[in-house]
This record gives structure tokens, C-alpha cells and sequence, in this order.
């Protein structure tokens, strides 16, 4: 895991699981939410639920697959993925 820089430095923080290949990073401009990459064949997370809160997916590159509600579906670029509060979903990325 690294934070902003030791220096004081404004960088986002990172946390980087090289077991799982998934990176989530703040977004540099401060915007809520994060920024997660899959590396080719990463698995994120477990399938889990967020009990009150809806979860947004944008698909800004690739193709990762997303199970919601143990229903799967690969999704392109551009693609906007809503998770209501309480619902199964997991994500991963089976392509290269």
C-alpha cells in the first residue's frame, strides 16, 4: 500500500494487491470514489454486498466481467454498471 507521497506531496493514495493483480486509487482530482484497475486475469473481490450504500462501476477500458445478483455479464467501454445497496456483486477481468 502506498499513501500520498512522504514528502507531504498531494498524490493519491494506492492500495495495490500484487496477489489479486487489483489497484484502487483515489481520484486525483478529489472526486468521490475511487479508480480500480485489473490486470489481465485479476480477480477483485469476493462476491459482497454494501448494505446501504449503491456502488457505480464506469468502464473506462476493457472488458471485465461483473456477477451481480449471480447473474454474469461482460461489459465494454462505456458501459455504466449501478449495484443497489444490498446485493451481491463481484467483478473481474478474464481477458489480456
Amino acid at each position: 500500500m502506498s499513501d500520498a507521497d512522504a514528502d507531504g506531496g498531494d498524490a493519491p493514495r494506492a492500495i495495490h494487491n500484487p496477489v489479486t493483480g487489483v489497484t484502487i486509487r483515489e481520484f486525483a482530482d478529489g472526486r468521490e470514489g475511487a479508480e480500480v484497475v485489473l490486470r489481465p486475469g485479476a480477480e477483485g473481490p469476493a462476491a459482497h454486498i454494501h448494505p446501504r450504500i449503491e456502488e457505480r462501476f464506469e468502464v473506462l477500458a476493457g472488458r471485465p466481467t461483473f456477477t451481480v445478483d449471480g447473474r454474469e455479464r461482460t461489459v465494454e467501454p462505456g458501459a455504466d454498471l449501478w449495484v443497489s445497496p444490498g446485493t451481491a456483486h463481484a467483478f473481474r477481468n478474464g481477458t489480456d
